[in-house]
This record gives C-alpha cells, sequence and structure tokens, in this order.
C-alpha cells in the first residue's frame, strides 16, 4: 500500500510541476533559433594542384614517386607561413596568416597521389574561394622549375586554370 502512495505522490507532483520541461524546452528552442541565426554557416571551398607531368602518361615509376612525394610536400608547405603569409596579404585579408592556418587544410587523397586538395572554410563564400584559389597559386608559385630552365607543365596548366576563375 505504501509503494502505491509513493507512486500516486510522485505523478501528483509530476502534474503539479508540468510547466518547468515545457519551460526548460521553449527557453532552449529561443537560445538555439538566437544562436543560429547569429553565428554565420561555414563555407567550403576547394582547389586542386596536380603534382608532376600532366603531358602524355607518366609511367617510370620512379617519376611517379617523385610526384607523390612532392604532393605530399605541397600538402604541408599549405599551411606554412611561406605560403599563407603572402596569401594573407595579397588578398587584403585582415587576419595574420596564423589565424589563416586555422581554416586552411591540404591533404594527398589516396585515390590520387599526385593531387593536393586544398580545402577553406570561411564564413564568406566568395572568400573561401578567393583563400583557396590564392593558396593554390602561392603553391604553384613556389614550385621549381625542372632542371634545363623550362617550368614544369603542372604549373602552366594550373595558372591558367586559377586565371579562368
Amino acid at each position: 500500500m505504501t509503494q502505491d502512495i509513493a507512486v500516486a505522490e510522485v505523478s501528483r507532483r509530476i502534474f503539479r510541476y508540468w510547466w518547468i520541461p515545457v519551460l526548460l524546452a521553449v527557453i532552449g528552442l529561443a537560445v538555439g533559433v538566437g544562436a543560429a541565426r547569429t553565428v554565420p554557416a561555414p563555407h567550403r571551398s576547394q582547389a586542386t594542384v596536380l603534382v608532376g607531368s600532366t603531358e602524355g602518361s607518366v609511367t617510370h615509376s620512379s617519376t611517379i614517386k617523385a610526384s607523390q612525394d612532392l604532393a605530399a610536400f605541397y600538402a604541408d608547405m599549405a599551411r606554412r607561413e611561406v605560403v599563407l603569409r603572402p596569401v594573407a596579404q595579397r588578398l587584403n585579408l585582415r587576419i595574420p596568416w596564423d589565424v589563416l592556418r586555422n581554416q586552411v587544410s591540404a591533404v594527398v587523397p589516396p585515390q590520387n597521389l599526385r593531387l593536393v586538395q586544398i580545402t577553406v572554410v570561411d564564413p564568406n563564400e566568395k572568400q573561401s574561394r578567393r583563400i583557396a584559389n590564392a593558396v593554390a597559386r602561392q603553391l604553384v608559385i613556389l614550385s621549381p622549375p625542372l632542371p634545363g630552365g623550362n617550368e614544369q607543365a603542372f604549373v602552366n596548366n594550373q595558372v591558367t586554370h586559377l586565371k579562368a576563375t
């Protein structure tokens, strides 16, 4: 009998204070909607740089391995000061390069080990595209020419592509 009374008492208290969970839900809804309207949605833009020769097929294993190693090096360089400081200056960003580094990532996807995929996250979609293309352009600028003074074919292709966008 005492157990029935305790259950009845608990249910009476729950029904008496029903408004507390409803009030908390309404407050949570208001805070969530307010936060969603004040915090801008991040935009993600990508640019890619193909490392190695793009003319003809590359079949020599040492050339492929060198391109893969160079792609990994460029992916690492994409988040370094030597790349990001000129990008921040050229685009007149009002943030230092080390803050910009938090918005930039670069990876070599396992599907194509000669490709550097640069991703930029920014609240402004146009700005994220500009930064991604500028990082790719800066990587191309820093790429060394081939022996004999001829520039690498991918550099010319990337510059043409970046000018078109």
